[in-house]
Parts: structure tokens; C-alpha cells; sequence
């Protein structure tokens, strides 16, 4: 419902405002999020603030925030990585499997340790090389 929508951003927006994130910025990008996905890890990562989310914790997150009204098992991490990817001019890879907003003071992508689902993995060759796709 739109009137339950409207809260949740007035909620995130405080929220993204307490970790010290512009109104002004956080609204233009809020307008800018086409798909539900989107406006979903957005208003869950202005809720974690620049220290960012595991996109596990994203999910859960998102489901006990009821943003989405997916099964508490659902596995949909594959969906909020291709959102991350989508907007990464705005959520970012901070390190250590976290993701944050860059609105808020200090956050800068961080990039992903290369090679290191090869080296895990056993896979040799380009993983291994870093040229992870």
C-alpha cells in the first residue's frame, strides 16, 4: 500500500539522516530507484548506516522490516546482488562482504578481494587470476 510505502521511506530517510546522509541527496536517490528490489536494499541499507550490510542480513533484514513479503527462507540474495550491481553509483562494496550506501560521510567502495573464489574454490585459471566476472 502506498501509505505503508510513504512511512518506511519517511523511517529509512531519518534513519540515513541520523548516520549523517544528506535529505536532499538521499531523496534524489530514492527517486531514482526503478523496481521494487531497488527501493528495498535502499531503505534497508539507510537503516544500517555507513558501517553497511552482509546481503544475507539485507534479506532478513528486508523480511522482518516487512519491505518484502517473501518466505523467512527465501533465498534471495542472487537479486539483491544484480540491485547492488545495478546502482553501485550509490551502494557500494565497504569490505568484508558489506555493502552500504554512499551518502553517508565516509564511505567509499572498497574492491573485492581478487582471486578469491578460485583460490576457495580450487578453480585455477582466470578466477584464480582475478578476472572474477
Amino acid at each position: 500500500p502506498p501509505l505503508e510505502e510513504e512511512q518506511q521511506c519517511r523511517e529509512c530517510m531519518e534513519a540515513a539522516e541520523r548516520h549523517g546522509a544528506d535529505r536532499q541527496a538521499l531523496q534524489g536517490a530514492l527517486g531514482s530507484m526503478r523496481g521494487r528490489n531497488a527501493r528495498v536494499v535502499f531503505k534497508v541499507l539507510c537503516h544500517a548506516g555507513p558501517a553497511g550490510m552482509k546481503v544475507t542480513d539485507i534479506v532478513r533484514t528486508a523480511i522482518s522490516r516487512h519491505y518484502v513479503d517473501w518466505p523467512a527462507g527465501a533465498d534471495r540474495s542472487a537479486s539483491v546482488h544484480g540491485t547492488i550491481r545495478s546502482y553501485g553509483n550509490v551502494m557500494v562494496h565497504v569490505g568484508g562482504h558489506m555493502y552500504a550506501l554512499t551518502l553517508f560521510p565516509g564511505v567509499r567502495e572498497v574492491p573485492k578481494e581478487a582471486g578469491r573464489k578460485g583460490a576457495r574454490g580450487g578453480a585455477g585459471g582466470a578466477a584464480a587470476a582475478g578476472a572474477e566476472v
